[in-house]
């Protein structure tokens, strides 16, 4: 289980490296423990519901997600033969956008940072949902309304400072022109240049929750 489990923590980790070009303070020794603690829980909760066959499959597919930095859709492709194409876009999108709200929440949070605002793309497709929550304001540390709101929900949360401005530029919509497919594989790209030591220590500390820790 221990390629699954570092593909959670390695996307929650992306959103905690995505707050910090916001330019803020990020405590990354302390949101690598926070990231680690979250991952694990959300990996078992996950893990358990898949049949062993689906596991094994799971597995292969998200470790060559993560290999390659591919774009999004590439990894509801290979989910398609798993869950079918709807359920594959379904699980990819919705749980991509969970992973990188936890890591710019753990981000923020290290940096002082007391409420956000909830964002949207703001276009046609947003959910009406989501659409009564575009501006809302809330605690770091509620996270009742968090993304994502409902399946393939494709909403962030943007940092409000102490001066109260509102840092808008976050995984996607107006604030961040670029896709959360592209932003996901540019980020897991650099990350992989400028920390290879989080990789290894993520990967690490999930193999020793595994009990598979060789040295």
């Amino acid at each position: 289980m221990s390629e699954v489990g570092s593909q959670p923590a390695e996307a929650i980790m992306e959103g905690a490296l995505q707050a910090e070009q916001l330019g803020l303070a990020i405590n990354l020794d302390l949101v690598n423990q926070e990231v680690l603690d979250f991952a694990g829980q959300y990996t078992n909760e996950w893990w358990e519901r898949t049949s062993f066959t689906t596991q094994n499959a799971l597995r292969s597919a998200i470790t060559d997600h993560i290999a390659t930095g591919a774009p999004l859709r590439v990894l509801e492709r290979n989910l398609e033969p798993l869950f079918g194409r709807a359920r594959a876009r379904v699980i990819a999108a919705t749980e991509t956008t969970r992973m990188y709200a936890e890591g710019n929440r753990r981000a923020y949070k290290s940096a002082g940072i007391q409420r956000v605002e909830f964002q949207t793309v703001r276009d046609a497709r947003v959910d009406p949902l989501c659409d009564a929550l575009q501006g809302w304001q809330l605690d770091i540390d509620d996270k009742s309304n968090f993304p994502p709101i409902h399946p393939r929900c494709r909403c962030w949360i943007a940092p409000i400072t102490g001066e109260g401005e509102v840092l808008t530029q976050a995984v996607s919509g107006p604030g961040a022109p670029k896709s959360i497919e592209v932003q996901a594989r540019e980020l897991l790209t650099s990350a992989r240049k400028a920390r290879p030591a989080v990789t290894r220590a993520l990967n690490k500390v999930v193999k020793a929750r595994d009990g598979k820790l060789v040295g």
